[in-house]
């Protein structure tokens, strides 16, 4: 059965890679989602090498783990770059899901998220999703809790406070 296939844009896609829990929270991920970044993040969040998250998003994006989109054209183009608080990423970000109907998209800036539910997309945070695969039984409760411990510091205290009160709430 195909894994379920979600869009990300840089911020969740670095948080994911940047924070270990023995290993990169991306790669625990990936064994329960086909992650997806449009070409302006790919090149965004690898863009200096050195740094430990690109490293882990150009090796994953190098061995096809991670998939790389172009940027579409879509009908829509001059509405969505009408957003100006929104970053080009974002924008292509919401362009690709716009052009994937099968993926779940998201995204971590409010701004972006808003943007994207006027297209009628239903944008979810990192931290709801990682809630989300917990209360379905797709991520093991005690793994999203160690994965909640090593990106909290991205995170307000109410939303991780919160995501931990949601991860209680799953009995296993």
């Amino acid at each position: 059965m195909a894994k379920p296939q979600f869009i990300l844009d840089s911020s969740p896609l670095i948080t994911l890679a940047l924070f270990p829990v023995h290993k990169p929270a991306i790669e625990t991920i990936l064994t329960i989602a086909d992650l997806i970044v449009v070409e302006t993040v790919a090149i965004e969040t690898t863009a200096f090498p050195t740094h430990r998250d690109a490293a882990v998003i150009e090796a994953l994006l190098e061995a096809g783990k991670l998939s790389r989109r172009p940027v579409p054209i879509t009908d829509v183009d001059d509405l969505i770059d009408g957003y100006s608080k929104v970053d080009e990423g974002e924008r292509d970000t919401i362009r690709l899901a716009l052009t994937v109907s099968n993926a779940r998209l998201i995204l971590d800036d409010v701004a972006a998220f808003i943007t994207a539910t006027h297209f009628d997309l239903s944008p979810i945070m990192l931290l709801d999703q990682l809630a989300s695969w917990t209360k379905t039984a797709e991520l093991d409760k005690s793994t999203a809790q160690r994965i909640l411990a090593a990106i909290a510091s991205r995170y307000s205290e109410a939303f991780v406070n919160h995501t931990r009160h949601k991860l209680n709430e799953v009995e296993k």
